[in-house]
């Protein structure tokens, strides 16, 4: 009687080569039929006719679109689409510009702002320097 003391490597690649091929073909069945039962269920969803509910949804929507009406406790007048859109093309409207956000205080601003205060107050105001402009937006660039 001899015992063999030596890994069957033959064999244990066999049983590796097929777990893979198992796995890769398990997968690939269930991604099939995730796929077809998922189609399938969106199909009868979206081909399916609407319901009752739906539909009385739809017709209300519909009406606060195209029915003009006011509401006089928020003071809320709709129009429909149609109309506010020829509204539209023959007078656009334009929100009011929003004034810009003063510039932001830095040291060297600060500074230069008690300078001018200190001479300003020792010069009366018809010798006083016309104010500068600063050039740059509301970041300092």
């Amino acid at each position: 009687m001899s015992q063999e003391t030596e890994p069957r490597n033959n064999l244990i690649v066999l049983y590796g080569a097929l777990s893979v091929l198992a796995v890769t073909i398990l997968t690939g069945a269930l991604i099939l039929l995730f796929a077809h039962t998922a189609s399938t269920e969106v199909k009868a969803r979206v081909e399916q006719a609407p319901t009752e509910t739906l539909n009385a949804v739809r017709a209300k929507e519909a009406e606060m679109l195209s029915v003009p009406s006011y509401n006089a406790q928020e003071k809320v007048a709709r129009i429909s689409i149609d109309t506010a859109m020829s509204l539209e093309a023959r007078d656009p409207w334009h929100p009011k510009a929003t004034p810009l956000p003063s510039p932001v205080a830095t040291p060297a601003a600060a500074n230069a702002s008690a300078t001018n205060t200190a001479t300003s107050a020792t010069q009366s105001p018809a010798n006083s320097p016309a104010p500068k402009a600063e050039a740059g937006n509301a970041h300092g660039h």
